[in-house]
């Protein structure tokens, strides 16, 4: 099976609450602290999580120091993990 290129790089909108939004940037940051998750994808999900935290200080659910703490411990435990 051939994945369609083209259609693979057009945009898609997800409209969902803040919370869902939240809830799901906690799962990924979990998932991107397997140790296992090296491959080339890992970049296209970081910067997503990136995305998701600006989306919610930007819209006022999170502060931006509660987001810096949260990366900070992200950024802890991945090298916990991996050490």
């Amino acid at each position: 099976m051939s994945l369609d290129v083209q259609k693979a790089l057009e945009t898609a909108t997800i409209e969902e609450s803040l919370f869902v939004w939240m809830t799901i940037h906690g799962n990924l940051c979990l998932a991107l602290r397997h140790p296992e998750n090296q491959g080339p994808s890992r970049a296209y999900a970081v910067a997503f999580v990136e995305k998701i935290g600006r989306l919610l200080v930007d819209r006022g659910l999170l502060t931006q120091e509660q987001l810096d703490h949260v990366q900070k411990v992200e950024t802890e435990q991945i090298n916990r993990i991996r050490s």
